[in-house]
């Protein structure tokens, strides 16, 4: 689980990462996983999974980062004892929040409603989160939105020609490259 407070987050730094792979429940898990499925289904049409990658690691530690700041610097979430940050939203809302605003018109067909843009729902989520944060875990809403902020950032400096995540790539890459074994000569 990922702490709110900075230094117990330096004394277990692997945290800002592996607190999006636990869930509090198959709810919880189930949820993040259908919305990730569908949003990356649409995401691969126009990028490479190696980018998939960046958005949703990307996502994960910009949503840690502003649950941290948000209760280390609000007035509001001061006495609220030790809070920790468990779930895949963050990176998940990015991803979402990423092919919304690279194909905003996009059309999805919905069971029950029809046919609606893809960044509507994205926006609803966004909204909803925004709405929600003073009526319970507003740690976890205000992770979903630094992964939501992180998905447009992201996405618009792409549209500009700059990938802000390119860093990121080249530090997985070099991870991966430690598991893989090379051919001797």
């Amino acid at each position: 689980a990922f702490p709110k407070d900075l230094n117990e987050f330096l004394f277990k730094p692997w945290t800002i990462i592996t607190y999006a792979f636990f869930h509090s429940g198959l709810w919880h898990l189930l949820g993040n996983m259908l919305i990730l499925y569908y949003a990356s289904q649409y995401f691969l049409n126009y990028f490479s999974e190696k980018r998939l990658l960046n958005y949703y690691f990307l996502g994960a530690i910009s949503g840690a980062l502003l649950f941290m700041l948000g209760y280390n610097v609000f007035p509001a979430f001061q006495g609220t004892g030790r809070s920790t940050l468990i779930g895949a939203s963050a990176a998940v809302m990015a991803v979402l929040v990423g092919i919304a605003a690279h194909v905003p018109d996009l059309r999805i067909r919905m069971m029950f409603i029809g046919s609606i843009k893809f960044w509507y729902i994205a926006a609803f989520l966004v909204v909803l989160d925004i709405i929600q944060i003073p009526f319970g875990n507003p740690g976890g809403h205000l992770a979903h939105l630094g992964g939501a902020l992180l998905g447009y950032v992201y996405t618009k400096q792409l549209a500009k020609g700059k990938d802000i995540g390119s860093g990121f790539e080249k530090f997985a890459d070099w991870v991966g490259g430690l598991f893989t074994s090379n051919p001797k000569s």
